[in-house]
């Protein structure tokens, strides 16, 4: 660093030029740069000591020294708002997670519920009373006949009402903790599922004999007879339509 001369009119008591009275030390006054600004004295490391020791002496015998430490840089408490909210982010992510999961599991029990009460129908308004039929003169198909169109039905419906208990069991504690899995019940029953491939495989050879039942007179009087209950609980009076839906 680079200090020119002091004025004597400065360090004298006089005025310099500018008329600004010079009234400090020769160690406070600028002095002028080499750019024509002005450059203030850097203290050297002596004399930061010094005044480091002047400001802890105490002023009185009594009174305790000042320790004066080194500065510490603040605590910069930004990264600590950024990760709360950070994780308040993650939170209300997580709530959106779980509503949605809350909203499907519902929309499943609901499906499975709709899908029992469908099979129910078939199995009581169609399955079992045609079975009592066939024993009798007023039979409207023959049991082997019975036994093609509608099979695996009945063993469909034991374990979609099985499945359907085991949902609603699940539903409970998913709504008191979202994190637990709805797939449980499903997972337990599948070995038991296996019966749908057997009932797809067949789907074909049962279509085809329910043509034919569905032309002849007996059938029609029957049909026609449960279309009232089948008004009253709101499900399909077609027999075709019911026997596809395990495959749907």
């Amino acid at each position: 660093m680079i200090h020119r001369p002091i004025n004597p009119a400065l360090a004298g008591g006089g005025t310099a030029r500018g008329g600004v009275k010079a009234t400090l030390g020769r160690s406070a006054v600028p002095a002028p740069s080499a750019t024509g600004g002005t450059m203030r004295r850097t203290p050297d490391s002596a004399t930061l000591r010094a005044t480091l020791r002047r400001a802890a002496a105490p002023s009185h015998p009594d009174q305790p020294a000042v320790v004066v430490a080194q500065s510490e840089p603040t605590p910069d408490y930004r990264p600590r708002r950024n990760a709360d909210a950070h994780q308040t982010a993650a939170v209300s992510q997580d709530d959106r997670i779980y509503v949605k999961r809350r909203f499907i599991a519902k929309e499943v029990l609901e499906t499975e519920s709709s899908y029992v009460k469908s099979l129910r129908f078939t199995v009581e308004a169609f399955l079992l009373p045609l079975r009592e039929r066939a024993k009798s003169p007023a039979k409207v198909m023959t049991t082997d006949e019975i036994q093609l169109i509608f099979h695996g039905i009945d063993a469909i419906y034991k374990l979609n009402t099985k499945l359907l208990k085991s949902i609603e069991a699940a539903m409970v504690h998913i709504m008191d903790d979202l994190k637990l899995q709805l797939g449980d019940p499903f997972i337990e029953a599948v070995e038991e599922l296996k019966i749908y491939s057997s009932y797809c495989n067949n789907f074909d050879r049962s279509s085809e004999c329910l043509d034919k039942i569905e032309k002849t007179d007996p059938w029609k009087l029957y049909k026609k007879s449960i279309e009232p209950q089948a008004q009253a609980l709101k499900c399909k009076s077609e027999l075709r339509s019911l026997l596809i839906m395990p495959i749907q």
